[in-house]
């Protein structure tokens, strides 16, 4: 599924240009930082080539605004990269991805949901590239542990589907 047409020139250009902008005040920032995360989010929704460019977006976001604190929105900015590079099969990107988090969140959980996915994902990648055992138990916990939260079904069902998909050997 293509986000915009190919022919669509103006749109793309014209949302570009309003992504490159320079942000001048500091009171609209986290504002621009939710802007750019929602349309790489949507990016990912696409073909190859625009998951690639959502994913940079969210990297260059990463990195530009890294001294501004958007705690609220750093677990959807990494769901949103975890999503990514999974979708494009670079599952050493997603450890690495995880590793950041994981050192960034400094153990503070702002969405529990999220938390769950971005582990998921983490513990699914880790399987497909290695196959060990332990990650079995991990994807495993993390469906329990799905249960107690309020979106646990929608939760558990991202578990059974990637499981089912991938052919990991687990009966949940």
């Amino acid at each position: 599924m293509k986000i915009l047409p190919s022919n669509d020139n103006y749109h793309s250009g014209k949302l570009n240009q309003t992504l490159i902008m320079s942000n001048r005040k500091k009171f609209y920032c986290i504002k621009w930082v939710h802007f750019r995360l929602a349309w790489s989010a949507l990016l990912l929704l696409g073909e190859h080539a625009e998951i690639q460019k959502g994913v940079d977006n969210l990297e260059k976001l990463m990195t530009t605004y890294q001294q501004i604190t958007f705690s609220e929105s750093m677990d959807s900015i990494f769901i949103c990269l975890m999503i990514g590079y999974f979708a494009m099969d670079d599952y050493k990107s997603c450890v690495d991805t995880f590793k950041r988090y994981i050192k960034l969140s400094k153990g503070r959980i702002v969405n529990a949901e999220n938390d769950l996915e971005i582990h998921t994902y983490y513990y699914v990648s880790q399987w497909i590239s290695s196959e060990r055992k332990q990650y079995l138990r991990k994807i495993e916990e993390n469906y329990q542990r799905a249960g107690q939260h309020n979106s646990r079904k929608v939760i558990q069902q991202t578990i059974l589907e990637m499981t089912q998909y991938f052919n990991i050997p687990l009966s949940l």
